[in-house]
Parts: C-alpha cells; sequence; structure tokens
C-alpha cells in the first residue's frame, strides 16, 4: 500500500539534533500549513481504512449467507 503525500518539501522534517521526527517550522503559516497537510493524511488514511472494512465485512456477511444456505439445504 502507498503512503500518502509527506507535508509540502519546505516544511520536511529536519533537526539539528539530528531527529528527522520533528518538523522545521518558522512561522505560523507554516504550521498551519503542515497541520492541514497532516490532517488530509490522517482522513486519506481514515477513508481507505473504512472502505477496506466495510468491503472485509460485506464479503464476511455473504460468506455467512452462503454457509446458512448450505447448512439448511443439508437438514
Amino acid at each position: 500500500s502507498s503512503s500518502p503525500a509527506a507535508p509540502t518539501a519546505a516544511l520536511a522534517p529536519t533537526s539539528s539534533s539530528g531527529d528527522a521526527g520533528e518538523p522545521s517550522i518558522s512561522s505560523p503559516h507554516e504550521l498551519t500549513e503542515w497541520v492541514e497537510s497532516l490532517l488530509d493524511n490522517l482522513q486519506t488514511r481514515f477513508d481507505r481504512m473504512d472502505r477496506a472494512a466495510a468491503e472485509r465485512l460485506d464479503e464476511m456477511g455473504k460468506r455467512l449467507d452462503r454457509l446458512e444456505a448450505g447448512v439448511e439445504a443439508m437438514i
């Protein structure tokens, strides 16, 4: 699976301590852009997981229906 796009290059994670987990943000505007990008990425991931879960539940329901029909046919 592919990961959503990272925040803009201007906000790419950098740090003088070598920790690549903290973005280099120098203004409120950059922070706003970074947070919006992060929220968009999270929403995309949530939507993808939601669709996958719904598809799995639908498939499970179909399997249960077939199983029930098979059991009823044996009785």
